[in-house]
């Protein structure tokens, strides 16, 4: 599977006085992330998941944005990445290793990680391969499009939260020099059965505890450990592994 996208919520204490710290975090991170920082006039007491500021990395892969109750750390993977996890381990590393400094300023409560993993095939090959591995099998072959969602637990550490659905991802052409400028037509760049995993450690805890920091490095660590371990059809069924065994959970 090729790891397209992850985002990384910090979910902190609400801190209605955050876009006046804008500067703090430019001093902070700029030796990671590109300065001035974009900041939004936005009222102090409007909805705190208004993003605030935001910035991105200094090699542009990632992008940072910082609103009231929570920071937000999302990457895009190229094909020098996407299929190799160890790199990217690596990178979000380094990357969660800068932000420190700030997030030791806020009240952290909880940590997610959202990715998405893409699997080009043909999309008459989807719903045979979903029917096969599932109990889906006396679903209609006139469908068109199957999309399913389910939720589990992990070694009641983390909660996991999957999506399995058919994607189309498209690209811009890009007209030549000599044409007028405007809208740009969109090819398909390609298509098949996408993964979208939540990852977090929310689950039962205490919203008023604050979650230490070297949670983040942990937490990392099993996401990783994780991912690796399986497969699509792991996912297709919800038979995950944990630590080289199987454990299932009807939700």
């Amino acid at each position: 599977m090729r790891l397209r996208n992850t985002k990384i919520f910090f979910i902190i204490e609400r801190n209605v006085k955050i876009r006046q710290e804008a500067f703090i975090f430019e001093t902070s991170l700029k030796h990671a992330f590109k300065t001035p920082f974009s900041i939004f006039n936005v009222n102090d007491e409007a909805d705190p998941n208004i993003i605030r500021f935001q910035t991105s990395s200094l090699n542009s892969f990632s992008n940072l944005q910082v609103a009231q109750n929570k920071i937000i750390l999302e990457t895009n993977y190229d094909k020098n990445y996407d299929i190799n996890y160890q790199l990217v381990s690596e990178y979000l590393a380094a990357k969660i290793k800068d932000l420190k400094p700030v997030l030791l300023k806020e009240k952290l409560i909880f940590i997610g990680v959202l990715s998405l993993f893409d699997n080009e095939m043909n999309v008459a090959e989807i719903l045979p391969l979903i029917k096969e591995q599932t109990n889906f099998g006396l679903i209609d072959n006139d469908i068109i499009e199957l999309k399913y969602n389910y939720k589990k637990k992990y070694e009641n550490k983390y909660m996991l939260s999957i999506d399995v659905s058919p994607y189309t991802r498209f690209s811009a052409q890009l007209p030549a020099p000599q044409l007028i400028k405007g809208s740009f037509p969109l090819k398909v760049d390609s298509k098949g059965l996408q993964i979208k995993l939540d990852f977090n450690n929310n689950i039962g805890r205490d919203p008023n505890k604050e979650l230490s920091i070297d949670v983040i490095d942990v937490m990392l660590s099993d996401y990783f450990n994780f991912i690796k371990k399986n497969n699509l059809n792991n996912y297709i069924k919800g038979l995950l592994l944990w630590h080289l065994k199987i454990k299932m959970m009807i939700i």
